[in-house]
């Protein structure tokens, strides 16, 4: 995906990049004995990020902000 001719993401790695985002912040909060239950997620608006969260049960809502 191209945004203002700049390459954003690769379809090869995409997964790569978005789960090691998204895990990496649940296993924090899992560390911390406090699961994420509402999701805000900031310039996510390809729906990777999101895809990655609801992978999450104790995830109740998402809500994404973009351009």
């Amino acid at each position: 995906m191209f945004l203002d001719n700049q390459l954003q993401f690769f379809s090869q790695d995409e997964k790569l990049y978005h789960e090691a985002l998204v895990h990496s912040a649940f296993r924090i909060a899992r560390n911390q004995m406090n699961p994420f239950h509402n999701i805000l997620l900031l310039g996510a608006g390809d729906g990777f990020a999101a895809r990655e969260c609801l992978k999450f049960e104790s995830v109740e809502e998402i809500v994404v902000v973009d351009i």
